[in-house]
């Protein structure tokens, strides 16, 4: 039976979102992947979007390197810190950069250990870890970081922080998909949060408008969502979210190169315009329709005009879908799609969450 199969996970997930319900019953069949999305390594009892962790990013990137850090610091327990956003463990490895940095002299060359145990208080404050908290301020002082120490004692003083209590719900509505699915998304907000990624917590918003979710779960991770844009403050180290977001294996993955390579088979060149999310869609259309060299399509006429000629660009740029000819040449004009996802461990596996689409307007030609 689905249910009885997959109960011990979901009760997990259950706990971890702080959902206590009934479900109503299996989940639904889903159709099967498509070719852009990777493939189960196992049967996962049609949850969809599920797979064996371990599957998916789990290799330092290779920027990460740096030679004289190699024998003070595990980035590898970092990466597991974010995933499973383990506060003691982001500690651990907060204190090993720091200690890198003493003998040293100088921060690791992409992480610095300021930003790992500011990590680890978020982490900790998110969670209630009381001894994480307790250590990380005998740390501070030892280390003579006195905004971090300052920091830790107002995190202490505080109340203990209430648990979300999950999504309002119907029970018989309540499926296991429903329960995975929440908190698959309440464990991304916390890390983006703690991470202080708004730009990731807005992806996350704008691609709850294709998520295959049930209206009221949908509503309800939307208020979270945009409580946590409300009180993430905005970044002063752009540089240093984006190497956090690396380690977690938070950076999209999407099927651009395979649309670009099914666009360009064939075709003698390619010339492509700016790439752009879904609210300036409408924009690029209407530019497209009115042959309107904008910043748009800027960069599509420079590499193309040359060879087509202009007057031959625009009339494909406003007529796209449609081929025409540019003396030895046929070209035409459209506009190329991509999808975005990435995978947010859930349990003992990671789950596939969509993110929004972008776009990119592109005219390609070959000879005649």
């Amino acid at each position: 039976m689905l249910i009885r199969k997959w109960m011990p996970l979901v009760i997990v997930a259950a706990v971890a979102a702080g959902v206590v319900a009934t479900p109503a019953g299996r989940a639904e069949e889903k159709p099967a992947a498509t070719s852009a999305d990777p493939a189960p390594a196992a049967d996962v009892g049609g949850l969809e979007g599920l797979v064996p962790d371990g599957a998916v990013g789990d290799e330092i990137p290779e920027q990460f390197q740096d030679a004289g850090f190699a024998k003070f610091v595990d980035l590898k327990a970092l990466a597991r810190a974010l995933s499973d956003q383990d506060a003691g463990l982001a500690l651990d490895v907060g204190l090993q950069l720091a200690e890198g940095e003493r003998v040293l002299m100088r921060p690791h060359k992409v992480i610095k250990a300021a930003t790992v145990l500011d990590l680890a208080l978020r982490f900790a404050q998110a969670k209630g870890d009381k001894d994480t908290l307790a250590r990380l301020g005998k740390a501070a002082v030892a280390y003579k970081m006195d905004d971090l120490a300052g920091r830790v004692t107002k995190v202490q003083a505080l109340p203990p922080a209430v648990r979300a209590t999950g999504p309002s719900v119907a029970i018989g509505t309540l499926t296991p998909d429903d329960v995975v699915n929440y908190a698959a998304y309440q464990k991304q907000i916390l890390l983006a949060r703690s991470i202080g990624d708004k730009e990731d917590l807005q992806a996350l918003r704008n691609g709850l408008d294709d998520a295959d979710l049930s209206p009221a779960l949908k509503g309800q991770i939307a208020k979270d969502i945009d409580a946590a844009l409300k009180e993430t403050p905005d970044p002063k180290s752009p540089e240093d979210i984006e190497a956090l977001r690396a380690l977690a294996g938070a950076a999209r993955d999407t099927n651009k190169g395979d649309v670009q390579n099914s666009v360009r088979n064939g075709w003698l060149a390619v010339a492509w315009g700016k790439e752009i999310d879904a609210f300036e869609y409408v924009k690029l259309v209407a530019a497209m329709a009115t042959g309107t060299i904008g910043v748009y399509l800027a960069d599509l006429a420079r590499s193309s005009a040359s060879t087509l000629g202009m007057s031959v660009v625009l009339q494909a740029v406003k007529n796209a879908g449609r081929t025409f000819g540019a003396g030895q040449f046929v070209c035409v004009a459209g506009i190329a799609t991509y999808n975005h996802w990435k995978y947010i461990k859930v349990g003992g596996f990671k789950k596939k969450i969509s993110g929004p689409n972008t776009h990119q307007p592109y005219i390609k030609w070959k000879r005649k």
